[in-house]
């Protein structure tokens, strides 16, 4: 994964670089190093998974609220 790669992927999932790390579950530094250097070809693949279900719980919750928000409305009614 190239750095590019990397930055756009976590920053379109709203990530910091440091939140990134917490997700992905590396350090800070190895997190920074992704985004100047890449993500090494045998870490790829990890890398894409832990992301893929991050924005999947993302999706997942933000769906939860909004349901939430829904039932509230018509019970209001």
């Amino acid at each position: 994964m190239t750095p590019d790669t990397y930055r756009a992927a976590i920053a379109a999932l709203n990530l910091s670089q440091r939140a990134a790390a917490r997700v992905i579950g590396v350090n800070e530094r190895t997190s920074r190093t992704y985004a100047a250097h890449g993500v090494p070809e045998k870490h790829s693949a990890w890398v894409r998974d832990k992301l893929a279900a991050y924005q999947t719980s993302q999706w997942a919750e933000t769906f939860s609220l909004m349901t939430k928000a829904s039932e509230q409305e018509g019970e209001d009614q």
